[in-house]
């Protein structure tokens, strides 16, 4: 359970805006929160690309006037395609 709450402290706002604005280059456990979350953003747009290759039960649900991709929601599963370039400008930035 420690293990995990730690984890959790990688997304905390007072913590996180502590090392960004202190001196010490080496604290950026923000950017690992970061990063963690363009990689779900990732898996969540991959999702959808293969429910979608495969194909819908109900087309309805999905397609607009009245489905899913009409919503402001889907905007998030639309532009996931940034979330790869998050995700790889954030490594390249920890590896350095």
């Amino acid at each position: 359970m420690t293990y995990l709450a730690n984890k959790f402290d990688y997304f905390d706002a007072e913590k996180n805006f502590q090392d960004i604005t202190s001196n010490s280059k080496t604290n950026l456990r923000f950017v690992h929160g970061l990063r963690s979350l363009s990689m779900l953003w990732i898996i969540l747009g991959h999702t959808l690309v293969v429910q979608s290759s495969v194909g819908y039960q109900n087309p309805s649900a999905v397609l607009p006037p009245g489905g899913m991709i009409s919503s402001r929601l889907a905007m998030i599963f639309f532009a996931a395609r940034y979330s790869v370039d998050t995700f790889f400008f954030l490594s390249g930035f920890l590896i350095m």
